[in-house]
C-alpha cells in the first residue's frame, strides 16, 4: 500500500549548534562534577553521621509519581510532588529526604545526582550526598503528565520531552538547544514518546493530526515507519524500550489493548492484552521483558521479543501505578497500597522484600496537664486523644470515641478532666485518670475547637473551627448550653484564670475579670480580627495578634505599650515576662525580647516548621512543641532555645525518646522502625549500636536538666561510626530440616574494614559466644564451625559479630532449622551465688547467703512433679570470684542438656558504670576509684560468656543485687541503678531476668529475715503466685506477683517503694508446682 505523506510541520532550530554540542560532549565527559564543585567554591563536604527518622511519603494515601533505581542498583528514589526519598535497597531504610515538588525524577549516569522536573517546568539538579540543590533550569515549557527528562550518556546534558518539543540543556555551559519542535499551528500533533541515546541516535514517536502514529528520526527529520494498525487510534501511553528496538502503546479506544511494535519496521509484534484497563508498564533494563500492571489487580511479565506472557501475580485490592526495574535485570519495584515499596524477583515473580513506612501522625493539638507530668495530643490522622508521660515519652492512655480528627484539647484547672474538640462537631469530656468518656456536647457542624475550662472548672468554652463566631458555653455538670448575649468569641485566660479575653465588634478585645464578671478594659487599635492572646506572668500586660500585627497592652488602662508589625500566633510569655514566644504564619518559630525588641529564632533542627503547638510547660523553664509533618514532640530550654530531648511516637503504644547527643530509650519496635543512623549513604541500624546508645539513665538525666556532655564525649554517633565498619556475617551449611538433634553449621565472618571483634550466635533467643575477637585483614573471611542442640520443632538461629572496637554490631544473619523428635522430662539445675562477707568490710551484707540457701531449699521441694531431678549448686562468700564463677559454669556445661531448666540466683552487691552496664561485685573486690569496676567486677560480658555454656532451653536469672553504701552516700539503703541496665543485660544474654530494684529506688534488707525481693520470690514459688489456679507457677505469674507485692510490702514497712524489674524475653513456662499444705 502506498503510504500517504504525513503533514509534518516541523521547525528545525540551531541544527549546527547540535553538531557542536555532540563534539563538545566528549570533552565534557567527566567534567560536570568538577564544574559543580567549582560552583560550590571547591568545598569538599564531609558529612557527620546523624540520627535519621524515616517518614516515608508522610501523608497517608499519597501516590508515588516516580520510582527509579540508581545506576548501580543499590538505591531506589521515589517522589510524589512534595518529597524525594532515597532508599537503601539492601536494608530497606531511607537514607536521604529532599523537599521538592518533583513529579518526575532521573538519576545521573554516575548516580551522584538526581534531576527533578516539577509541574511548572522547573528542572532542579540535586547533589544526593549533601541533599542540596546545585542547579536550577527554568524551561519555560508547558508540561503534561507524559513530560519527562533524562540524562545523556555522560551526564553533561539534560534532555526534556514535552508533547510538542525536545530540548537539550548543556549543564557545563547552561546553553539550551531546541532539538525538535512542532510549529505552533500544528495543535493536533504531539510527541508520545522519546528514545534518546545521543544526538546522532534519537527517535520520537509522534501522533499527527490524531490520524497517524509515526516514528521519526530526529536528526534526519525522516519518517522511519508508521506503526501498523495505529491509524485513528488515540494512545494514552506510548514508550520506547531502553535499547530503542521496540515501542509499546496502550489505548482505551480499541478495546483497552496493549500493543507491541518493532521500531525498525513498524510491524506489530503482538497485542498483549484485551479488555483490561492498564495502570502502568515498564521495561527491564535490557529490554527483554515488559512488566505491566492492570486494574484487574494483577501484574503480568511479557517477553518483549515474542510478546508471550511469562508470569502473572495477583494483588487483590492493591494500587500499583508505577513500576521500575533494576539495572541488573534481577528485580522490579513498585509502590503497594500507599505505605510500602515492594521488590519482586523479575525472573520468578517471587516476593523478595518490602520497605514499609510508618506515617508519623502530624500533631495539631496539644495541652500539658497542670502538674506538668503528662500531655495530651490530637492528630489529623486519628480520631483518638493520646496521653503521654512528658518525662519518658511513653504513651499512658488512648481515649476513643470521636469519629473525626482531633482539633483541640484542654485540661481542666485541677487536671481531673480533659476536653477535646473534633471535626465530628462534638466536644467530649474525659476522665484524665481512667480515660473514660463522661459527657458529649454538640458544637458546630464543621468542627468544634475547645478553648478552655472556666476558672472554677464548671464551664467549658468552645469556638467554631471554621468561622470563629460567638463561643458556646456548656455547664459541665448538667451538660446544658449556657446562652450569653453579645459574648463574642472567647480568646483565652490568664494563668490564674482571673482574667479572660473575648473578641468584640470592630476588631476590639474585651478583657473581663472572671471573679466580678465586669469588663476591665477594652482594647482598640487592631484593624483585623484578633486570633490569639497571651498574658504576662504578673497579669499587668496582655499581648494580642491579628492578621496584620502584634501588640502589647497594659491591662488596667487598655493602653498600647508596644507594637510588632508582624502577625504571629502567640504562645506565651516567659517566666520573667521579658520574652514572648510565637509562631509566624509561615510556620517558623520566634522569640521576641520585649526589652531589646529583638527577634530570636530557634534552630530549624530544634523546631519543625509548621509545628501546630508551641507553648511553655507549666514550670515555664521549658518549651514544648509538636510537629505537624514529623509528629515529633520537642522539649526546649526556654532560656537558650536549645533542644533538650525529643519524643517520637509510633503505632499503638510504641515510642522513642532521644537526646541531641544520640542517647535514646523506647520500645523495641520503635527502635527498629522509627530511627536509624545515616552516614553519607550508609545505613547503621540502632539495634547495631544498641549497646552504646541505649541509655535510659542518660535520657532521664537530660530530662532532669543534668549535663551529660562528659558521657557524650566518650560515646557519640561520630565516635561510634568512625570506629570502623561492622563485619559481614552469613550462616552456611545449615539444613532447613535436620535428622539429628545436634546440627553443625558454619558462620562466615568477613572483615569489611573495621576488624572482627566478638562473634556470637543466638539459638532461640539465647546468646552463645563463639570468639572474643580474631586478627584479620580487610576483606579476609574467617569461618567458625559450631554445633548446637535443637529444641523440638522450629529453631531460629542468628549470627552476628562486632567490629574490633566493639562499637558496631553486624547485621544479623538469620536462618531456621526444624527438628522433630522426642524430648526427655527436664531436670532443674539451680546455681546460687551469694556474698555476705566481702574482703572489704564496708561492703558486708546480712541476708544474701541466707536468701540463697532459702531459694535452694524452695527449689529442692520441686523434686517430683515438673522435674525428673533437682540439682542445686552454690557459690558462697569466699568462693565468689571471677575465676570461681567461670569454673562452675564450665562444670555445669557438661551436665545441663537442652531439655533442662536452668535458674541462676545472684545476691550481693551490683552496680552500674559510665557505660550503663551491670556489674556484680565479687568477694575479693577492693574499691579505690570507679575505674576499678570494669576491671575487677564481673561484667555483662563475663556473664554472657558464662551463660553461653548452658544448653538449657528454658532459663531464668534472679538478681537480688544492690548498689554499695561504700559507693554512695546513703548506706542504709541498697538500690540498683536504672531499669535500662537489666534490659541491656537481658538482651545481651538472651535470658529472662527478674531483678530487685531500679530507677534509684532503694532495696532495703530485713523483711522477715530476708531481703524483701527474695521474700516475695519464695512466697510466689510456694504457690501464691498461681493466679489462674491451675496448680503451677509460670514465669509470667511469678514476675507479676513480684511486680505487685514488692512495692506494696516495702512501702508498708519502710514508707518507700522498692520497684522490681522484669525482662522476660517473651518466655513463659512453668517454673514451679504449687506445693500442698
Amino acid at each position: 500500500m502506498k503510504r500517504k505523506v504525513p503533514k509534518v510541520l516541523l521547525t528545525l532550530l540551531s541544527f549546527v549548534s547540535i553538531v557542536s554540542i555532540c563534539s563538545a560532549q566528549n570533552t565534557a565527559r567527566g567534567i560536570v562534577a568538577e564544574k559543580i564543585a567549582v560552583e560550590q567554591n571547591d568545598e569538599i563536604v564531609q558529612t557527620e553521621p546523624k540520627l535519621y527518622f524515616p517518614t516515608g511519603h508522610y501523608m497517608a494515601g499519597v501516590r508515588i509519581e516516580s520510582i527509579i533505581y540508581s545506576p548501580d542498583g543499590q538505591f531506589i528514589a521515589t517522589c510524589e510532588g512534595r518529597l524525594i526519598i532515597i532508599w537503601n535497597v539492601k536494608t530497606g531504610k531511607e537514607v536521604k529526604k529532599i523537599e521538592d515538588s518533583a513529579e518526575f525524577i532521573v538519576y545521573s549516569p554516575d548516580g551522584k545526582y538526581i534531576a527533578s522536573l516539577d509541574y511548572y517546568g522547573v528542572i532542579k539538579i540535586w547533589d544526593i550526598f549533601i541533599e542540596k540543590e546545585i542547579k536550577r533550569i527554568e524551561t519555560n515549557r508547558k508540561l503534561s503528565s507524559s513530560s519527562e527528562i533524562l540524562y545523556n550518556s555522560d551526564g553533561s546534558c539534560i534532555v526534556l520531552k514535552t508533547e510538542d518539543s525536545v530540548d537539550i540543556f548543556d549543564l557545563t555551559s547552561d546553553k539550551k538547544t531546541i532539538f525538535f519542535e512542532f510549529e505552533k499551528n500544528n495543535k493536533n500533533s504531539k510527541i508520545l514518546s522519546l528514545y534518546y541515546e545521543s544526538n546522532d541516535r534519537c527517535f520520537v514517536c509522534i501522533s499527527e493530526d490524531d490520524e497517524y502514529v509515526n516514528i521519526l528520526d530526529v536528526q534526519t527529520r525522516k519518517i522511519v515507519c508508521e506503526l501498523e494498525g495505529s491509524r485513528y487510534i488515540f494512545y494514552e501511553q506510548m514508550r520506547f524500550s531502553p535499547n530503542g528496538k521496540y515501542i509499546l502503546g496502550y489505548t482505551k479506544s480499541d478495546n483497552f489493548c496493549l500493543e507491541l511494535w518493532s521500531v525498525e519496521t513498524g510491524k506489530k509484534i503482538k497485542r498483549l492484552s484485551n479488555n483490561t484497563s492498564l495502570k502502568t508498564f515498564s521495561y527491564s533494563s535490557n529490554s527483554e521483558y515488559i512488566i505491566a500492571s492492570f486494574y484487574s489487580d494483577c501484574i503480568i511479565l511479557y517477553n518483549t521479543r515474542t510478546g508471550e506472557e511469562k508470569f502473572k501475580i495477583q494483588f487483590p485490592d492493591s494500587f500499583i501505578y508505577i513500576i521500575s526495574c533494576s539495572p541488573n535485570n534481577d528485580f522490579f519495584a513498585f509502590q503497594e497500597n500507599y505505605d510500602k515499596i515492594s521488590i519482586y524477583d523479575l525472573t520468578t515473580g517471587h516476593y523478595v522484600k518490602g520497605f514499609e513506612y510508618f506515617f508519623a501522625p502530624g500533631l495539631i493539638s496539644l495541652d500539658v496537664s497542670p502538674n506538668g507530668k503528662n500531655f495530651a495530643s490530637g492528630s489529623d490522622f486519628s480520631c483518638n486523644v493520646k496521653i503521654w508521660n512528658i518525662e519518658t515519652g511513653a504513651l499512658v492512655n488512648e481515649l476513643e470515641g470521636h469519629t473525626g480528627t482531633i482539633l483541640s484539647i484542654a485540661y481542666s484547672p485541677d487536671g481531673r478532666y480533659i476536653a477535646s474538640g473534633s471535626r465530628d462537631g462534638t466536644v467530649r469530656l474525659w476522665c484524665a485518670l481512667t480515660g473514660k468518656e463522661l459527657k458529649k456536647f454538640f458544637g458546630y457542624k464543621h468542627g468544634t475547637v475547645v478553648s478552655a475550662f472556666s476558672t472554677n472548672g464548671k464551664f467549658l468554652f468552645a469556638n467554631s473551627f471554621s468561622d470563629g463566631g460567638t463561643s458556646k458555653i456548656w455547664d459541665i455538670e448538667t451538660g446544658k448550653e449556657v446562652v450569653v448575649d453579645g459574648l463574642g468569641c472567647f480568646l483565652g485566660y490568664n494563668e490564674s484564670k482571673s482574667l479572660c479575653c473575648f473578641r468584640g465588634e470592630n476588631s476590639t478585645v474585651r478583657i473581663y475579670n472572671t471573679l466580678t464578671g465586669r469588663i476591665v478594659s477594652t482594647l482598640r487599635g487592631h484593624t483585623d480580627l484578633v486570633h490569639s492572646v497571651s498574658y504576662s506572668p504578673d497579669d499587668k500586660y496582655v499581648a494580642t495578634s491579628d492578621g496584620e500585627d502584634t501588640r502589647i497592652w497594659e491591662i488596667k488602662t487598655g493602653r498600647e505599650i508596644k507594637k510588632l508589625n508582624t502577625c504571629i500566633w502567640l504562645k506565651g510569655f516567659s517566666l520573667d515576662g521579658n520574652y514572648i514566644i510565637g509562631q509566624y504564619l509561615d510556620g517558623d518559630y520566634m522569640k521576641w525580647n520585649l526589652k531589646t525588641e529583638k527577634i530570636m529564632s530557634a534552630s530549624s533542627s530544634n523546631i519543625e516548621k509548621f509545628s501546630f503547638n508551641i507553648r511553655y510547660t507549666s514550670n515555664k523553664r521549658n518549651i514544648i512543641t509538636s510537629g505537624y509533618k514529623d509528629g515529633k514532640i520537642r522539649i526546649l530550654d526556654a532560656e537558650t532555645n536549645s533542644l533538650i530531648y525529643t519524643i517520637l511516637h509510633g503505632k499503638d503504644y510504641e515510642y522513642l525518646t532521644y537526646t541531641p547527643e544520640g542517647f535514646f530509650t523506647g520500645t523495641e519496635w520503635a527502635m527498629k522502625n522509627l530511627v536509624h543512623i545515616v552516614d553519607g549513604m550508609d545505613v547503621i541500624g540502632i539495634d547495631q549500636v544498641y549497646d552504646k546508645l541505649y541509655r535510659p539513665d542518660l535520657v532521664a538525666a537530660k530530662m532532669r536538666g543534668e549535663d551529660i556532655s562528659e558521657y557524650a564525649k566518650e560515646v557519640n554517633l561520630a565516635s561510634i561510626v568512625r570506629s570502623g565498619n561492622a563485619p559481614a556475617v552469613a550462616i552456611k551449611n545449615l539444613p532447613e530440616l535436620s535428622d539429628s538433634r545436634d546440627v553443625t553449621f558454619d558462620i562466615c565472618v568477613q572483615n569489611t574494614g573495621g576488624g572482627i571483634g566478638n562473634v556470637s550466635i543466638v539459638l532461640n533467643g539465647k546468646t552463645i559466644r563463639l570468639s572474643e575477637g580474631i586478627a584479620s585483614s580487610k576483606g579476609e573471611q574467617k569461618i567458625f564451625r559450631h554445633t548446637v542442640t535443637l529444641q523440638n520443632g522450629q529453631n531460629k538461629i542468628e549470627a552476628f559479630a562486632m567490629n574490633s572496637a566493639g562499637m558496631i554490631e553486624s547485621r544479623r544473619a538469620s536462618a531456621d532449622v526444624n527438628w522433630q523428635g522426642k524430648t526427655s522430662k527436664p531436670n532443674l539445675y539451680v546455681l546460687t551465688v551469694a556474698v555476705n562477707k566481702y574482703r572489704d568490710k564496708d561492703l558486708w551484707l546480712n541476708y544474701c547467703v541466707p536468701d540463697a540457701a532459702s531459694i535452694e531449699e524452695s527449689f529442692k521441694k520441686q523434686q517430683s512433679g515438673l522435674y525428673q531431678n533437682v540439682c542445686v549448686y552454690s557459690l558462697k562468700d569466699a568462693e565468689v570470684t571471677k575465676e570461681g564463677l567461670e569454673q562452675k559454669f564450665k562444670e555445669l556445661s557438661s551436665i545441663v542438656t537442652a531439655d533442662d531448666v536452668f535458674v541462676f540466683f545472684v545476691s550481693g552487691h551490683g552496680t552500674t558504670y559510665d557505660d550503663g552496664d551491670y556489674y556484680f561485685i565479687p568477694v575479693n573486690f577492693r574499691y579505690t576509684n570507679k575505674t576499678d569496676i570494669p576491671l575487677k567486677a564481673i561484667s555483662k560480658s563475663d556473664l554472657t560468656k558464662n551463660l553461653s555454656l548452658i544448653k538449657a532451653g528454658k532459663t531464668l536469672m534472679m538478681l537480688d543485687t544492690c548498689n554499695s553504701g561504700a559507693f554512695f552516700a546513703d548506706s542504709n539503703k541498697r538500690g540498683m541503678g536504672d531499669k535500662g541496665i537489666f534490659e541491656r543485660l537481658s538482651k545481651a544474654t538472651g535470658h529472662a531476668i527478674l531483678a530487685a530494684a531500679s530507677d534509684s529506688q532503694s532495696a532495703m534488707e530485713g523483711y522477715n529475715g530476708h531481703g524483701v525481693f527474695t521474700y516475695v520470690l519464695l512466697d510466689g514459688l510456694a504457690g501464691n503466685a498461681d493466679s489462674d489456679g491451675d496448680g503451677f507457677v509460670t514465669l509470667t505469674e511469678l514476675s507479676s506477683y513480684v511486680e505487685n507485692q514488692v512495692p506494696e510490702l516495702s512501702y508498708e514497712k519502710w514508707g518507700y517503694e522498692q520497684v522490681p524489674q522484669k525482662e522476660l524475653r517473651r518466655q513463659d513456662f512453668p517454673i514451679a508446682e504449687k506445693l500442698s499444705e
